[in-house]
């Protein structure tokens, strides 16, 4: 599988900005266009995203020398963002977690993302200092775990990939 377009979603936090740049190591390596979309509750959305984003996108593309759009308008929505990942080949996800009461009370953006998406998501927690050494591919035996494990091979050629069968034991009682 080649890798030609990498959306990149942030919240400007250090989760966010980790997976911002293992984006950007992706795009360099796969020679793959890159585009940046902000993510957070509407009630935690700076003013200035749309600048941050430009600016991150501006860094990136002298640094890497890669292809970097910033999206132009900010989604607020997971729906918005699946929309977005629609002409992605991979999404890369970087959002700090909830805490507190919203804990409680709300569902993460990362799971009604994952919802909405049809898409190969890559979950980023750390800083990209190197290329993956090692890569965890949950499967459930589909047509489209065949696709992830292809993808999750040519995502970093040199990397070990261990797959995880991941089951919905929901109904098992039933």
């Amino acid at each position: 599988m080649t890798l030609r377009s990498i959306l990149a979603v942030t919240d400007f936090s250090s989760k966010g900005c980790h997976a911002i740049a293992r984006a950007a190591l992706l795009c360099a390596e796969h020679r793959a266009t890159l585009k940046l979309v902000y993510l957070a509750h509407p009630d935690e959305a700076p003013p200035d995203a749309a600048v941050c984003l430009a600016q991150h996108a501006l860094q990136l593309r002298q640094r890497h020398h890669i292809t970097v759009q910033a999206a132009t308008r900010m989604d607020l929505t997971a729906a918005d963002v699946a929309r977005e990942a629609a002409d992605a080949d991979l999404v890369v996800w970087g959002t700090a977690p909830l805490r507190g009461l919203a804990a409680w009370f709300r569902t993460h953006p990362a799971v009604r993302m994952l919802r909405a998406c049809q898409r190969p998501v890559l979950v980023v927690r750390k800083a990209a200092a190197q290329p993956y050494q090692s890569l965890l591919v949950a499967v459930d035996f589909s047509q489209v775990s065949q696709r992830l494990v292809e993808l999750g091979s040519a995502l970093q050629p040199s990397a070990r990939v261990e797959l995880f069968h991941a089951i919905d034991t929901t109904n098992e009682g039933k």
